[in-house]
């Protein structure tokens, strides 16, 4: 038994490959030590995914990977995920490949707060949004004994700079946007590349009145209430007589959540001259079911239906999970629903209305029971296709984006696929050098519910 256990161990020995490389600094060369480079496989390629973490001079090898296509990515803190090359690394069994990542950094924003004077303001917070609609609060930071400040870790894109409320002993200021803009539409985009800081982002906020925000909760003391705008979110607790107050606020709308152990409450507020004592009551939570009927009118399994669910608030979207078959307590609030992408079926509509073209749909949660319905239909529509490159050959391994809704890659074979596709207008773009698609660059399709529809396309490369 024991030599042909040897012999075997020694044939699998012959058909591994072996990938060998080296991870350096993208803009200096120098060796990158303590970095996790992850080998993993092309879907069509046999194999798990490897993964090794590099020397003190930079090296690595990866064993046992097996003949195919593979994707290697080098990650390590403060750098960006680094992908080598512009496709996968083809390997024959036995083989070997000796391979160089360049890992980039992610970008930055620099500038400074000053007051009327040009004057810099220290320890005031600076936010940065992501150029959407609306705007999506990605990160922040505060000014030091200069007034300078710092973001960093932005992936490339299109940024916005605001700094936040202010009230000190150096005076109130309201949020002002980058460069001295009262409103978003007056402001200037600052576009984040990798290995880039944009510097001189400067702001000077504007002189302004902030509101007082205090009140009380009906549970008494051991409550924790919330304030959200599309600043951030401020949080505070309640005293044993259950009262609260906030710091000095920037006018403007907020969300007010409180909660107490299984009771809550939620609500809208537009805060635009002190408050000094609200009320708020708090109550059970809700308990939100979902019933599911296909578009004939029969009653479907709710679990069998793949719901996510998501909050949504002032600052964005939280993360989404699955809802699962039986009732759930939610607290009151904003949520958004949406069916995960199936095989089976594409959502009609959600609490009697058609889901956004990102699939989700908002639905308000009360103090109370709720039933959320969902109508499915049963013939959602495929989108599939192969990618070649300008060359004609099979792109293995290229991201194929559908619009900013999902992305998927390329098999061995170049071939991709979208499934559980409601009826409608989408975009296709195949790259390894975009992030997102843009209509520019990207090819418009329309598909019926249904339809099986094959797209064929061309990799785009970046000029």
């Amino acid at each position: 038994m024991r030599p042909l256990l040897t012999a075997a161990l020694a044939a699998a020995a012959l058909h591994a490959a072996t990938i060998r490389g080296v991870v350096v600094d993208n803009q200096t060369g120098r060796p990158v030590g303590r970095a996790v480079v992850v080998a993993q496989p092309i879907a069509g390629t046999a194999g798990a995914a490897r993964s090794a973490v590099t020397a003190v001079d930079g090296a690595f090898e990866l064993r046992d990977t097996g003949a195919g296509a593979w994707l290697v990515i080098a990650t390590r803190r403060g750098f960006a995920p680094t992908e080598f090359g512009k496709g996968p690394i083809r390997l024959e069994a036995g083989g070997e490949a000796n391979i160089a990542i360049r890992l980039r950094r992610f970008g930055a924003i620099t500038g400074t707060v000053v007051d009327e004077n040009d004057v810099g303001l220290q320890e005031q917070e600076v936010v940065a949004y992501r150029n959407a609609q609306p705007p999506v609060m990605v990160a922040r930071s505060k000014t030091d004994d200069r007034g300078v400040y710092r973001i960093g870790g932005l992936p490339p894109g299109s940024y916005f700079v605001r700094t936040a409320a202010r009230d000190s002993d150096e005076g109130s200021f309201v949020p002002t946007w980058s460069r001295e803009a009262a409103r978003l539409q007056e402001s200037r985009p600052v576009d984040v590349q990798y290995d880039h800081e944009v510097v001189g982002v400067d702001v000077h906020p504007f002189p302004g009145s902030l509101v007082s925000f205090s009140g009380r909760v009906n549970a008494g003391g051991g409550a924790t209430v919330t304030l959200t705008s599309d600043t951030g979110v401020l949080t505070t607790a309640t005293d044993p007589n259950g009262r609260f107050r906030f710091p000095p606020l920037a006018p403007g709308p907020y969300e007010l959540f409180a909660w107490q152990r299984d009771a809550a409450a939620w609500e809208r507020l537009d805060l635009y001259r002190g408050t000094a004592d609200h009320r708020i009551a708090l109550a059970p939570q809700a308990v939100v079911s979902i019933r599911a009927e296909d578009t004939g009118g029969r009653s479907l399994v709710a679990g069998a239906v793949p719901i996510l669910t998501r909050r949504r608030t002032l600052v964005g979207a939280g993360a989404p999970e699955p809802f699962g078959g039986s009732p759930r307590n939610l607290p009151p609030g904003r949520y958004e629903f949406s069916l995960a992408p199936s095989t089976s079926w594409y959502a009609v509509s959600l609490a009697g209305k058609p889901p956004r073209a990102d699939g989700w749909l908002e639905v308000p949660v009360p103090t109370g029971d709720l039933e959320v319905k969902v109508v499915l239909s049963s013939r959602p529509a495929t989108l599939r296709g192969v990618v070649r490159n300008a060359a004609g050959d099979l792109a293995a391994g290229a991201p194929v984006y559908l619009g900013v809704l999902r992305t998927v890659r390329t098999d061995t074979q170049g071939e991709f696929e979208f499934y559980g596709l409601a009826p409608g207008s989408y975009s296709l773009l195949a790259s390894f050098d975009a992030d997102t698609p843009t209509e520019s660059n990207s090819r418009a399709v329309r598909l019926a519910e249904g339809e099986d529809q094959i797209v064929d396309l061309v990799l785009h490369t970046a000029q």
